[in-house]
């Protein structure tokens, strides 16, 4: 392993440790939009059988007040990528 890719695979472990330490679900997105990454309290959000990193994508949201089934465009990862900050969804689980 070259010097550079040593210093990343490092700075991805120190990333790592930092996310475990949180007692939020979090998850880490490339600069593409797609989840590269999650923390522990995202993966026990997303059960064992499945990565976190593709539960976000997936997952059944819903809306908060209704419960109807959120549209492709009302999803989190979407409305992240949008821009927004203040997202509220629910899912089924």
């Amino acid at each position: 392993m070259n010097e550079i890719a040593r210093r990343d695979r490092n700075e991805l472990d120190r990333t790592r440790d930092i996310l475990s330490g949180l007692d939020v679900s979090i998850f880490v997105l490339d600069m593409g939009g797609h989840p590269v990454m999650a923390n522990e309290k995202a993966q026990a959000l997303a059960g064992r059988d499945v990565r976190a990193e593709d539960w976000i994508a997936s997952a059944p949201f819903h809306a908060l007040a209704d419960r109807r089934p959120l549209t492709q465009a009302e999803r989190p990862l979407p409305r992240l990528l949008a821009g927004e900050e203040d997202i509220f969804a629910g899912w089924v689980d």
